[in-house]
């Protein structure tokens, strides 16, 4: 449902949290295919409309009632967007999943500051509890933020996992990414490789070379 579109074996393993669940996954999967819940294709498996339109409002309910009351799962063991999709793709699920999440939140907090308080709450829930643990909370939370226009500057995600985060055009001004690890997130610009690193002499300052001359 969060793909939007069919996928793999192998992508749905690489996506999953935790991991290590092979046999568990392809057993759900022949089990929806007995049932004629997925459709399959080249390899590939995706949902009928109804039923994906069906999980997908499941899914932003229970997501919903995660963030309202701080106690996160499935906000953490699945990435609503995909920062590195096909842009039609990561389009869809800004329309399909963030858009009704983002008014799901509206309707149960009655104002976008009440919702950021409520993001902030749950961002520093996370730097207390899930500090090197693996999950797409963070990365989740940052996709949020953007959709809903909340100014990040200043803001700590130190240590956190942010996975799936979509940060183009952001403006991440003084923005703590100490220890994070920002695998399949997409920033505004990337260096190309690295050639030379040196600090400042009182360490404040990083700067860095690249094969380009920048």
């Amino acid at each position: 449902a969060i793909y939007r579109e069919p996928g793999s074996i192998a992508e749905l393993l690489a996506e999953f949290i935790p991991s290590g669940y092979r046999t568990q996954v392809l057993a759900a999967l022949q089990s929806l295919d007995r049932q004629s819940l997925i459709e399959k294709s080249s390899g590939c498996f995706t949902l009928q409309p109804v039923v994906m339109e069906y999980v997908t409002a499941v899914l932003i309910d229970l997501v919903c009632a995660e963030i309202t009351t701080l106690d996160v799962a499935i906000f953490n063991s699945h990435a609503l967007l995909q920062a590195q999709a096909k842009d039609y793709i990561r389009e869809s699920q800004v329309r399909m999943i963030l858009v009704p999440l983002a008014d799901r939140l509206m309707g149960k907090l009655r104002s976008k500051l009440e919702i950021k308080h409520q993001l902030d709450r749950l961002l520093a829930k996370l730097r207390s509890a899930f500090v090197g643990i693996d999950g797409y909370a963070a990365g989740n939370l940052i996709n949020l933020f953007r959709h809903l226009q909340i100014d990040l500057s200043s803001y700590d995600f130190s240590g956190l996992c942010i996975w799936q985060a979509y940060l183009l055009g952001m403006d991440l001004h003084d923005v703590n990414f100490a220890d994070t690890d920002v695998a399949k997130s997409v920033f505004t610009e990337t260096f190309g490789s690295i050639h030379s690193l040196a600090f400042s002499p009182d360490g404040n300052c990083l700067a860095s070379g690249d094969f380009n001359g920048d």
